[in-house]
């Protein structure tokens, strides 16, 4: 007696698309088939794209999609990664004979190197000082950032960028240059040399006046 099996043949992405079908209602897990009952839960955890590490507490546990049985009733930090894409972090309630499932999304991130003319300006990514150029910064693809570059030397540059791809950045500050004053004499005079900086004008217009001396520690 001898049974006959078909055999098919998958175009490449139809066999991927009924493979991530699959995965996707698939439980994967250390306690695939724990119940919630009186004295635990489950919590299930899914996440865009799939095969996301899984930190409970900071404690590694396995891909998505993934069940986790037998968990006592609590709040616990749940932590997903994946290489080339921004962590996913949030608190998860577990309560005793309750299935808690979780959905998270993980933004794809992106490289921006960071270069300026002339370098060593200060960088500035919303508000926050991240380094000095030439630098290359990690973010989270298709959001708005706010930058912000300054030079001692230049009027400050803003620009709000976002990026769907890694990406070198070159930022020009121009020939308008910052123009110095000293402001001081008087009685502080007789304590020693005290200078006040106060920014004024360009460079253009320093010339105008004849030119000012630069400031202290300056060229």
């Amino acid at each position: 007696h001898t049974s006959l099996t078909r055999s098919f043949l998958f175009e490449e992405n139809t066999k991927d698309l009924i493979v991530r079908e699959i995965l996707h209602d698939l439980d994967i897990g250390p306690n695939l088939h724990a119940n919630a009952n009186d004295s635990s839960g489950v919590m299930k955890v899914f996440s865009e794209p799939d095969s996301c590490l899984v930190f409970l507490d900071n404690e590694m546990l396995g891909y998505t999609p993934l069940q986790l049985g037998y968990l006592e009733a609590k709040d616990y930090e749940i932590r997903l990664e994946k290489e080339n894409y921004r962590a996913a972090r949030g608190i998860v309630s577990v309560q005793n004979g309750h299935v808690q499932k979780i959905h998270m999304i993980l933004r794809s991130e992106v490289r921006i190197t960071i270069e300026s003319d002339p370098p060593g300006a200060m960088i500035y990514v919303n508000d926050a000082p991240v380094g000095l150029s030439p630098k290359t910064i990690r973010a989270t693809a298709e959001l708005p950032y706010n930058f912000r570059f300054t030079h001692p030397d230049f009027n400050d540059v803003e620009k709000q960028l976002s990026f769907s791809k890694d990406k070198r950045l070159t930022v020009e500050f121009g020939t308008d240059m910052k123009k110095w004053v000293y402001i001081g004499g008087g009685s502080a005079a007789t304590l020693g040399v005290l200078y006040y900086l106060v920014y004024r004008g360009t460079e253009a217009d320093a010339r105008k006046e004849g030119g000012l001396p630069a400031p202290p520690g300056r060229p």
